[in-house]
């Protein structure tokens, strides 16, 4: 159980969501996903890992967009100073 719980915490603490963005993503109410969390019968842990781990993939998406458009800001930033240094 304290496994559960950090690992919880890191999910949390990575992603930044909480039990209301999982139960707004699946439609489900936030009591529902704490309910299942609760429930440690191999159906609903594989329930609560199919919802986490989507939510994580969905972040990791997220967060490669984000990297890839820092890169390029971060070439047209050298661009531009490399253009001006040419003027």
């Amino acid at each position: 159980m304290p496994e559960d719980r950090e690992l919880i915490r890191k999910f949390k603490e990575l992603t930044g969501y909480k039990f209301s963005d999982i139960a707004e993503r699946f439609g489900v109410s936030r009591q529902h996903i704490s309910a299942e969390l609760r429930n440690h019968s191999l159906t609903h842990m594989a329930a609560v890992a199919f919802y986490l781990n989507k939510m994580i993939d969905e972040k990791i998406v997220e967060l490669k967009m984000r990297v890839s458009n820092l890169e390029q800001l971060k070439n047209n930033i050298a661009k531009d100073v490399m253009r001006q240094r040419d003027n």
